[in-house]
């Protein structure tokens, strides 16, 4: 999957892939808020919620759609590619980055937010009031208060379970290239035999193009369902803040307090601010996390690197809004 747009067409077809994760997202919270309704039990409350999550996350990634969280590992091995090459602008690979991620980033918020809202519009009209109660909504809008909540500390710690699951990825991807599973299952004469030869080449297309994604899918479902409970049963009150989850969850918890008449602009503008914090600290830490780590791999001399983050620290300084907004032209 393709994690970088360099035109107007890219720019609109991950922008509209991202806004459909979002929407995925938005039913992943209805769920995640029923099902801790329904189970009591705390173990099987994790498993159940962590099946929600894969679930949510395997379908995107059968769809094709881009949730941002999961880019940063892919694109700090792609900046490092391009500090390796002598013939590549490094900075120019580090601005189309932040472009694509910001845009995904709104995209996946945009499509989140919004179907959230109308999902609580539909199940108003059917039950006569909101999915959530007004105290589940209240919690729900000032669990995300970054002065009042540990909102900060759990969007950092969301960042390393990223980062985490992206190390599942490479590691299920370098296995499968290192057995040459694909070539295996393609050419296996007992598999084609027993699947058929057609049933077999799309099994190594999947283990070729798939299986290393779905890998570090399960494993960042299983973080983000389980560790809060597991840490909970431990006295912890660990809990995680992905930032498309959150904003979907947030939604629900807005019109709930909007239509109690209870919602006030401070609530939204905290809210959102949380939001946005979530989101800078999800990307930050397992871009950061990644991007060391690549160094290290590739041998990149400690000498380069501060050379690199120093022309970074000047170009922010200087002009903050290249790594948001595009040129024109671009």
């Amino acid at each position: 999957m393709h994690y970088i747009a360099r035109d107007a067409l890219q720019w609109k077809s991950m922008g509209m892939s991202a806004i459909l994760a979002g929407v995925i997202t938005a039913f992943t919270a209805l769920l995640k808020y029923t099902l801790s309704a329904l189970i009591h039990a705390p173990l099987l409350l994790a498993f159940a919620h962590s099946l929600n999550y894969v679930a949510s996350f395997l379908l995107m990634q059968a769809g094709g759609f881009l949730l941002a969280s999961k880019m940063p590992a892919a694109t700090a091995a792609t900046l490092v590619d391009a500090m390796e090459d002598p013939e590549k602008d490094h900075m120019t690979s580090l601005h189309a980055i932040s472009h694509t991620q910001f845009i995904v980033t709104i995209a996946n918020l945009v499509g989140a937010v919004p179907a959230s809202i109308l999902i609580d519009r539909a199940f108003k009209a059917m039950a006569g009031h909101p999915f959530l109660s007004s105290a589940e909504a209240q919690h729900g809008v000032e669990m995300l208060f970054p002065h009042t909540s540990g909102t900060i500390f759990f969007a950092i710690v969301t960042g390393v379970f990223l980062w985490l699951s992206s190390l599942a990825t490479g590691w299920t991807a370098n296995y499968l290239a290192l057995h040459k599973m694909a070539e295996t299952v393609s050419n296996s004469i007992r598999i084609r035999n027993r699947l058929g030869t057609k049933r077999a080449a799309k099994l190594a297309n999947w283990l070729k193009h798939h299986a290393a994604g779905s890998a570090g899918f399960i494993v960042l479902g299983f973080l983000l369902g389980t560790m809060p409970i597991v840490f909970e049963l431990f006295g912890i009150p660990l809990q995680v803040r992905h930032v498309t989850l959150a904003a979907a969850s947030l939604g629900y918890a807005l019109d709930a307090r909007h239509l109690s008449g209870q919602l006030t602009s401070h609530d939204i503008l905290l809210a959102f601010s949380g939001i946005a914090m979530v989101a800078v600290l999800n990307i930050v830490t397992s871009f950061a996390l990644s991007f060391v780590l690549a160094i290290r791999a590739r041998n990149i001399g400690e000498a380069h690197s501060h050379r690199f983050l120093r022309e970074v620290g000047r170009e922010l300084l200087a002009n903050p809004f290249a790594f948001i907004f595009p040129r024109r032209g671009n």
